[in-house]
């Protein structure tokens, strides 16, 4: 085990009490161990402990009672929470109030260890400031802005710890790239890392993907398969759109949670792993819990770190940085030696990305290979909801239109967007240079003709 730490347990039952004073000597640590809240008080005013490890329900004084005047006395000590499954939901409160992590009853030797080297690994490399700043260095990528920055110092936080983690945020916005952050910012970062895309799970198969089969275990099983959880035993496993998963999937991943084991299909032998689980969704699992469409136990299961991502409009400062981050990545991949225009940044940067960074990523990498220029201009970039915008001008105007009206002025509101340039202006609108032509010379429109490109 790693190093040495003073610890305080606070437990009132007393077998369960000298089961973890057994555990937490083998990590070759110091205990003082007391029976309720306010006995652990009192220890906490005459001397000062590494770790904290306490039961949440207790009597007199409560676990988040001890919590809170831990946090408030000594700040930079740790507090492992212990609870039964029924009350889970506190334990997150918890954690949101600062715990380092929890564990549920009834504790194993492994966690109770795992649990403590966390604790006393993070704790040291907390005193290291430079080591900090470093981790916090390598997720600049992440973004600069006040938000990604809070994002950061979280991740910073809750990487080494074994805590679920919730990454929420609206479709492309990087939530797996903040769930890889932690990844390759935990212990586990040498460990495997496998990712599910739930969304893409048929309930059929979802359980056979997640838990694995037996040799016969249905039509087509001809040999013995490892399921995801075993394939990310001693490392990370990231559910992909969890919200996706139907009530019945939800509630044998829930079992899995809480028990750390499960059963191959075709098999009745128990499998226990030791693996940290993080989900990302783009829906409101709390909505989506208040509908019926998700189960309330797995929420809080899943939510003991929440993380939400925020969309690339509310964090304007980010744009222009993760262009030139992402532009110089696409220009590397194929081997091009391009540039943005400054005008083309300003384009960027005020425009509202309906889908985030990956629009952005998109938006970039399609001028970058149909633009012949060496200089990426502000009329080669084409959004992905370009004819969104176009058609929402038709309804600016409290005139009904005529099908013929409507079209006149699409076609004629999309050349004056593009310069009067015919090529591009067909090309958005999904028509040939012939038939803008053709419909220019029936609207009878010469307006900057002379200026026109050639067709």
């Amino acid at each position: 085990m790693q190093g040495r730490g003073n610890v305080l347990v606070v437990e009132d039952d007393p077998i369960v009490r000298r089961f973890l004073e057994i555990a937490i000597k083998e990590t070759d640590c110091t205990i003082t161990s007391v029976s309720d809240g306010k006995r652990a008080l009192n220890a906490l005013a005459r001397q000062q402990y590494d770790l904290v490890f306490t039961d949440l329900k207790l009597p007199q004084v409560s676990g988040l009672q001890v919590l809170e005047y831990v946090k408030k006395k000594n700040p930079n000590t740790d507090v492992v929470i212990g609870t039964g499954y029924g009350s889970i939901e506190n334990a997150v409160e918890a954690m949101q109030k600062g715990a380092f992590n929890y564990l549920t009853k009834p504790y194993s030797m492994k966690d109770i260890h795992s649990v403590i080297r966390q604790a006393l690994s993070f704790r040291k490399n907390n005193k290291d400031e430079k080591s900090s700043d470093d981790r916090k260095k390598k997720l600049e990528h992440l973004g600069r802005a006040e938000q990604m920055k809070r994002i950061i110092d979280l991740i910073c936080k809750v990487a080494p710890t074994r805590a679920t983690i919730l990454v929420e945020g609206e479709t492309g916005v990087g939530k797996e790239v903040v769930a890889d952050a932690i990844h390759f910012a935990s212990d586990r970062n040498k460990g495997p890392y496998v990712k599910v895309n739930c969304a893409a799970l048929p309930d059929t198969l979802a359980e056979s993907e997640l838990f694995g089969y037996e040799k016969g275990a249905f039509t087509g099983a001809h040999l013995r398969r490892k399921g995801r959880f075993e394939e990310a035993n001693g490392g990370t496993l990231l559910l992909d759109e969890i919200g996706e998963l139907s009530l019945p999937m939800q509630a044998k991943l829930l079992r899995v949670l809480q028990s750390k084991s499960f059963e191959r299909l075709g098999s009745n032998q128990n499998i226990r792993v030791d693996v940290r689980v993080m989900a990302t969704t783009n829906r409101d699992l709390r909505k989506e819990v208040m509908e019926g469409r998700f189960r309330k136990d797995l929420y809080f299961r899943l939510n003991v770190v929440k993380i939400n991502v925020p969309p690339l409009r509310e964090r304007s400062k980010d744009i222009s940085f993760l262009v030139h981050d992402i532009f110089q990545k696409i220009c590397q991949d194929f081997g091009l030696d391009k540039k943005l225009s400054s005008k083309a940044i300003e384009r960027l940067v005020h425009y509202d990305w309906p889908g985030n960074v990956r629009e952005l990523e998109n938006t970039l990498e399609k001028a970058i290979v149909t633009s012949s220029n060496d200089v990426i201009r502000a009329e080669d970039l084409q959004f992905s909801d370009e004819h969104g915008d176009l058609i929402q001008y038709l309804f600016e105007t409290e005139d009904d239109l005529t099908i013929y009206e409507a079209e006149k002025k699409l076609i004629m509101k999309t050349l004056e967007k593009y310069g009067h340039n015919k090529s591009k202006t067909a090309n958005v609108l999904g028509i040939t240079a012939k038939t803008l032509r053709n419909k220019l010379n029936e609207y009878g429109d010469r307006v900057g003709e002379e200026n026109t490109h050639t067709v």
